[in-house]
C-alpha cells in the first residue's frame, strides 16, 4: 500500500532511527499503539509534524502486518519502505490538485462517497 509518512529532520520518530534505503521491520502493527504509522491522506501527517522546518516527508511503501485506524486514514505497519521524499512545493502543490478535482462533477461525486463510506465505517 501507498501510504506518507512525516518524520523529524533525522528521519526518525518516536526514537526509531528510520533506514532511507531498504525496509524498515517491526514485530507488530496497531494503530495508536505499536508499528509504523504512516496516512493514506498526505495532509494527515501534517497534525504530527506540522513544521515543515523541522520536519521531511516522504511517499512509503506500507506492507506486512497492517492495521487502519477508524477515525482518519492511519495506518500502521510492520514494513515500511520510504520511496521518496516530497518538498514543501510538491506537498502544497498536490493539496491544490486534490481540491480543484474535488471541486469538478465528478471529484464532488467520488469525495462524497468517500465521506459516505467513512460515516459507514463508523
Amino acid at each position: 500500500m501507498i501510504a506518507y509518512k512525516g518524520f523529524e529532520k533525522n528521519i526518525s520518530c518516536r526514537s526509531y532511527q528510520f533506514k532511507r534505503y531498504g525496509i524498515n521491520e517491526t514485530t507488530e502493527a496497531n494503530c495508536r499503539q505499536n508499528g509504523f504509522h504512516c496516512a493514506e491522506n498526505p495532509l494527515d501527517c501534517l497534525v504530527h509534524y506540522p513544521n515543515w522546518r523541522n520536519s521531511r516527508y516522504f511517499v512509503v511503501k506500507a506492507f506486512g502486518d497492517l492495521d487502519e485506524d477508524d477515525r482518519d486514514t492511519k495506518i500502521s505497519c510492520a514494513k515500511m519502505e520510504l520511496k521518496k521524499e516530497l518538498d514543501f512545493q510538491c506537498f502544497y502543490y498536490g493539496e491544490q490538485r486534490i481540491w480543484q478535482y474535488i471541486r469538478t462533477a465528478h471529484g464532488a461525486a467520488w469525495f462524497a462517497k468517500k465521506q459516505v463510506w467513512a460515516i459507514m465505517d463508523s
